[in-house]
């Protein structure tokens, strides 16, 4: 059985490449002129900062089924009432995981987060969230049960490293088929880094034939592939570019 991930984001393009093969299912969330939150069909993609996370996970891990959840704008934005709504849509469609390259420093939605991802962990769901790219904290990505994703430069495209309570993996789709070079070159950051550990998770669980969230984590922490010998040195640098990083998705104020 393939592994099957929810993408919350700003909604997957499955005419890219080969993604068609891979989402299976696309929801739009979002709030009416009345301020009532709910589906918004035929909502197309807005930005291609999805569409990149569906390629990154894909090359990592084929036996996938990819749930595009579109709630960000074309700024990369969304109300933190979309986040939470589509968080909790997400838990119902049978993932084994939930992705998310976006956040919010807003604590009025800790409650909210907190809750659903008990929920996640009862289901043996796991959420894997970016930080954000100014190393502050932000929400879901540094709470409890939630996997946290900083980038560590360009790291070897199956690197990562699990290190200070977070994984670190590389912050551009460097040779991502699918992903144009403008693409690559400036959307970089923490949010594509998430999108590689979305992959390594998605492969540990066809591999190893566990949806077991522990096992999981602890065959990511213990077993980091490549694991680079001057982590410390690169993990705040920017190797080989000098692009400003376009954030994670943010949640308006």
């Amino acid at each position: 059985m393939a592994v099957r991930i929810a993408v919350i984001d700003s909604g997957i393009d499955a005419s890219v490449s080969d993604l068609k093969r891979y989402v299976s299912t696309n929801k739009s969330y979002g709030l009416d002129k009345a301020g009532r939150i709910g589906e918004q069909p035929g909502t197309q993609s807005r930005h291609v900062h999805a569409t990149i996370i569906g390629l990154i996970i894909r090359s990592l891990c084929q036996d996938i089924e990819l749930v595009s959840i579109n709630i960000l704008d074309e700024k990369l934005q969304a109300d933190g009432r979309e986040l939470l709504y589509a968080l909790k849509a997400s838990l119902e469609f049978g993932v084994n995981i939930v992705h998310l390259s976006l956040g919010t420093k807003d604590k009025r939605y800790i409650p909210g987060f907190n809750r659903l991802i008990r929920k996640a962990v009862r289901k043996n769901i796991l959420v894997i969230a970016a930080a954000h790219n100014d190393n502050g904290i932000c929400y879901p990505a540094f709470l409890k049960h939630v996997w946290r994703v900083k980038s560590l430069g360009l790291a070897p495209f199956d690197g990562y490293v699990y290190a200070d309570g977070s994984f670190w993996a590389s912050y551009a789709a460097k040779n991502i088929p699918g992903v144009a070079e403008k693409e690559m070159k400036e959307i970089i950051g923490n949010s594509i880094a998430a999108a590689y550990i979305t992959g390594h998770a998605a492969r540990i669980i066809s591999g190893e034939r566990t949806t077991d969230r522990k096992t999981i984590e602890r065959v990511m922490q213990q077993n980091p592939v490549r694991v680079l010998q001057n982590f410390k040195d690169v993990q705040h640098k920017k190797l080989h570019f000098n692009w400003e990083p376009v954030p994670p998705g943010t949640i308006k104020q």
